[in-house]
């Protein structure tokens, strides 16, 4: 018979085991400082249309430093929604009024990737692009003026001046159609005959321009021409006596919806 004695000392003793087991499990196994592991988990921001994965706890540290470097940043170009008068480059602007002159963008064939222009915009110098137009090609391209070393001696160095070409965009003279209308990838969609970059969004700019005045041309090679009043296809473009060409229509809000040829990449 066990003795309520001997019964209270066996039920003291299995308790203190217990408590001395578990608080050695607790101390295994709690993670040091070294080999701690700290799961990030990630959620996705878009910057400048490109996705970018964020570590949440991070995220607000990375934002308040993308503010600043946005803030300071000073190579966005936005389009210019309207214009009353004045000269786009070489082209003379008639006074018009497009508040309410353009009303959807629903048709326009966007491609599904990211923007492969806009974030190159502080690339494409400001002035001095020159369109070279040869048997095929039509070739954007500007000049800088470097100084290169020549000779070197212990008491006089030589140096001459050279001119170093970077080239930005070719498009083909004589553009073909394809079977099937691209896509457009980018808001920037060709060159003005000024050589300044031609968005889609500046069809109301050029609605006051006439329709035998070229603006520019476009990716694939295809001219662009002032306000018509001929009927467009899908693209905004249309054959005329001297070849096909696109042109601006009032009732769009994009200069082009599509490309009837092939876009060219810019030389980045």
């Amino acid at each position: 018979m066990i003795r309520t004695k001997d019964l209270f000392l066996f039920t003291a003793c299995l308790l203190f085991l217990t408590v001395a087991v578990f608080a050695t499990i607790t101390a295994t196994n709690k993670p040091t400082v070294s080999d701690e592991v700290v799961i990030f988990s990630e959620s996705v921001v878009e910057v400048d249309g490109v996705e970018m994965a964020v570590a949440s706890s991070n995220r607000t540290d990375f934002i308040a430093d993308l503010k600043k470097r946005l803030a300071a940043d000073t190579s966005t170009i936005i389009p210019q929604a309207s214009v009353t008068s004045g000269d786009i480059g070489d082209i003379e602007v008639a006074a018009t009024t497009t508040a309410t002159m353009f009303t959807s963008t629903a048709d326009l064939n966007r491609c599904v990737f990211s923007d492969d222009v806009i974030p190159y915009l502080s690339l494409w110098p400001v002035s001095g692009v020159v369109a070279e137009v040869g048997t095929a090609l039509r070739t954007y391209y500007s000049e800088t003026s470097t100084v290169v070393l020549v000779d070197s001696t212990g008491t006089s160095t030589a140096t001459t001046t050279e001119l170093v070409r970077t080239t930005y965009l070719t498009v083909p003279v004589r553009p073909n159609k394809l079977a099937t209308a691209s896509c457009v990838p980018s808001e920037v969609i060709g060159v003005t005959t000024a050589g300044a970059l031609l968005f889609n969004t500046n069809a109301a700019i050029y609605a006051g321009v006439s329709e035998s005045i070229l603006i520019g041309y476009a990716r694939d090679g295809f001219p662009i021409y002032g306000a018509t009043s001929e009927p467009l296809d899908v693209c905004g473009g249309y054959d005329a006596a001297m070849g096909y060409r696109y042109a601006i229509a009032p009732d769009r809000a994009q200069i082009l919806t599509c490309f009837t040829g092939a876009p060219q990449p810019f030389q980045f």
